[in-house]
């Protein structure tokens, strides 16, 4: 493009300020390289909302004059954002007395001004921003006001500001270029700086640390929207409860989407909701009744019997048939169809008819499902029960609770991983003893506590294992060393020396194994014997790992503690009538000096299993035996494990 030579003697001539009026006579030149775009294309809401406020119009429309009318080569979306105040009665009062500033400036060089007022910007950068919006909320703006001032949006305030409240140590590190503005981001989910410095603490020494890294470990002790847990339980009936979210103000998603906080409290809202749900049914005339979280396997061998049906009465009849009607009519609404079949399901379910004897000896499972739906399977029995089988005792109350139980799990796990991932010898054994299981005598990896991906589990939130700093700079070192790509993958390790393939694998190994049990109901015997055969191969010892603290302590019962006392080698007898608050108390202060761990993790390297779960799927042949089913691996009455020890205690 050629330009006009400037004829500084005319630029003299038209040059000044003045004023002029909103109207007709003041448009957007031709020159401006910006004429031709859409209004839609615009967002001038902030623009408008910075003029309208106590700051106003800063900067100046520019442009030239001919025949009359003003033409703007500089200012395109301040006039289109002038003429939208005025339609609005929100323009400046000096604007709409005086007209607006108006510098003139000659028509020949009217494409430069142009090109110069759209090239030469600079953005603020991210810090900038957040020490000025800072400043202002220091003065008193919130975030409406400070986005109204600025021409920003509430959002992007708003956003900005809660990067303020990160612990100043993590700020400092930000603004020192040690990480990125999506990582600091993630430092907001919590407002808690000890917190954030506790996250930033194991990534300090590390060359690299992603949002990612900061998500997961902040997010550790939540709960996901779409949990079955949280589902089950209700987002209304939660908050209700006084549950809190985790608000993160970067994420897009809407309220449905948001993690929950207080992930204790939705599962004891879940468990008096659970607990409700078993009295309806024990109300029935079931003697035995059962909370089963898995879809599939939670009969543990037992066989199903069902009731008898009594005939339905003429309006019963004549309103299923119409339900049936609704429900296979294609023509009507999915939405709608749904709804019938659900009431014909309920229908039909009251005309089946059990017998005081089923009732008695048959067990009734109530199964929580992945969308979060409860659904009752009636009348299961033991081959082994008779039809007027007795009624069968309740089963005690697990020794540390449901949470405590899941909690030794975890804590068992990450104790053997942190083992294994230091012990290439012990990686190796551990993966050719269960590749060559799963390869000649096995079906699937379902089951067991290696698996072929990674699936450990994180560090006990609150509780601190032996080797966690170590597993996790391992797994830190290897993350940012090793390519990001497979083509470039496969031949980098192929390159490593015998002892770095064996160091990597060993990580690798510790990586998979999971054996975590969410309850005391719901047992993995597999992958709890294998962990403990791990275990025991590693020398591993639960006493050096980890030691019971009172946060653990307090959800067991008072059988449990005054066992663990006894388990001591102290005489219990002289706390007989102490309360379970100062029982906790008393073990939680002598279980480090005289090495003491709950039962289940004391004999963690002891592993037994039952005939049932020890044996093989397949042979050497490859093929499953005939009538080979499945291993529910939850099935917590055939996993033997000093099941007397940890047989729990109502309070």
């Amino acid at each position: 493009m050629q330009m006009t030579p400037i004829d500084t003697a005319s630029a003299t001539e038209v040059s000044g300020t003045i004023r002029v009026r909103l109207g007709a006579k003041l448009k957007v030149a031709p020159e401006n390289v910006r004429a031709n775009s859409k209004p839609a294309q615009d967002d001038i809401s902030g623009l408008c909302d910075s003029i309208a406020s106590p700051v106003g119009l800063l900067n100046p429309l520019v442009g030239y004059e001919e025949d009359g009318v003003h033409y703007v080569t500089a200012g395109r979306r301040r006039l289109r954002s002038l003429e939208r105040l005025k339609k609005e009665k929100r323009l400046p009062a000096d604007i709409q007395a005086l007209g607006v500033s108006f510098v003139l400036k000659p028509k020949a060089v009217a494409l430069e001004i142009s090109l110069a007022e759209n090239a030469q910007r600079e953005a603020m950068t991210v810090q900038e921003e957040l020490s000025a919006y800072s400043a202002l909320s220091a003065k008193g703006l919130d975030a409406t006001e400070i986005a109204a001032v600025t021409g920003s949006t509430r959002k992007r305030v708003a956003q900005l500001l809660s990067l303020s409240h990160v612990a100043p140590a993590v700020l400092e590190a930000f603004f020192a270029g040690r990480f990125d503005l999506d990582t600091l981001q993630a430092f907001t989910l919590t407002d808690d700086h000890e917190r954030q410095l506790q996250v930033w603490g194991r990534f300090e020494g590390h060359r690299h640390i992603s949002d990612w890294n900061v998500r997961s470990m902040l997010l550790d002790s939540t709960l996901d929207a779409t949990d079955r847990i949280a589902l089950f339980v209700g987002r209304d009936a939660y908050a209700a409860a006084g549950g809190t979210f985790v608000i993160d103000l970067f994420q897009d998603g809407d309220d449905t989407t948001t993690a929950w906080a207080d992930s204790a409290l939705a599962h004891q809202l879940a468990q008096d909701k659970l607990n409700e749900a078993v009295e309806a049914v024990r109300a029935e005339g079931w003697a035995n009744v059962e909370v089963a979280q898995k879809s599939y396997g939670y009969e543990g061998g037992q066989r199903r019997q069902y009731p008898a049906r009594r005939d339905a009465t003429e309006a019963e009849a004549a309103r299923m048939a119409e339900l049936r009607a609704i429900s296979n009519d294609h023509d009507i609404g999915a939405w709608d169809r749904a709804v019938a079949s659900e009431e014909l399901r309920k229908l039909t379910e009251t005309l089946e008819v059990w017998t005081d004897e089923q009732k008695a000896a048959g067990t009734v499972f109530l199964i929580l499902q992945h969308g979060g739906k409860l659904t009752i399977e009636r009348a299961y029995f033991r081959a082994t029960a008779q039809s007027g089988g007795g009624t069968g005792e309740a089963k005690e109350k697990p020794a540390f609770g449901h949470e405590g139980h899941q909690r030794m799990t975890r804590i068992a796990t990450t104790a053997v991983r942190n083992a294994v991932a230091v012990n290439p010898a012990v990686a190796y054994d551990t993966m050719v003893a269960h590749q060559g299981w799963m390869v000649l005598r096995n079906r699937s990896d379902h089951g067991y506590a290696l698996s072929f991906a990674k699936a450990g589990a994180e560090p006990a939130e609150g509780i601190t294992v032996k080797g966690d700093r170590e597993y996790e700079d391992l797994y830190a070192a290897w993350d940012e060393r090793l390519p990001s790509t497979y083509l470039e993958f496969f031949p980098y390790v192929v390159a490593l020396s015998a002892q770095e393939k064996a160091d990597l694998l060993a990580l690798c190994v510790a990586c998979q194994l999971n054996a975590v049990e969410s309850r005391a109901d719901y047992r993995r015997p597999r992958a709890w014997a294998q962990l403990g055969l791990i275990a025991a191969h590693a020398k591993v010892d639960m006493a050096d790992r980890w030691t019971p603290d009172t946060e653990f302590l307090k959800g067991a019962g008072k059988k449990a503690l005054t066992q663990a006392i006894t388990d001591m080698g102290m005489d219990a007898e002289p706390f007989a009538k102490e309360k379970r608050t100062g029982l906790v108390e008393i073990v939680a202060r002598n279980a480090a000096k005289h090495r003491w761990t709950p039962p289940m993790l004391a004999t963690l390297a002891e592993p037994t299993l039952s005939a049932s779960h020890n044996k093989a799927d397949i042979g050497m042949g490859g093929s499953a035996p005939a009538g080979a089913a499945d291993d529910d691996d939850f099935a917590d009455d055939e996993f033997i494990q000093d099941e007397d020890a940890d047989a729990g205690a109502e309070d």
